[in-house]
């Protein structure tokens, strides 16, 4: 499923986009990552693995964005922002290669 994609993509050092903002298991995993604040009563769903991802960080996403860019990407249910900001982390990484 998703949290395991996602956590293949982080140990591969590989881009990851978390799109939060529909809920489910991006939202999940955005939340361990610290990019979504929550009160203390909004506990995130548990669910198995789901610990895997505490010992990672926002810049373990390595998708070009920033950590406000991957806050907003994580919290945003506007597809529009949505599409806008991943193309900018792309166009980053894009940037990035042609440099190195």
């Amino acid at each position: 499923g998703i949290a395991e994609e996602a956590l293949m993509s982080l140990h591969a050092g590989q881009a990851l986009f978390l799109l939060g903002g529909f809920g489910g298991c991006a939202r999940d995993i955005s939340k361990t990552l610290g990019l979504i604040e929550t009160p203390e009563t909004d506990k995130a769903s548990d669910w198995a693995g789901r610990v895997d991802f505490e010992n990672f960080t926002v810049d373990d996403l390595n998708n070009g964005l920033d950590l406000e860019e991957n806050q907003v990407l994580a919290q945003t249910p506007f597809i529009d922002q949505a599409v806008a900001l991943v193309l900018h982390g792309l166009r980053q990484l894009r940037t990035y290669e042609l440099v190195s």
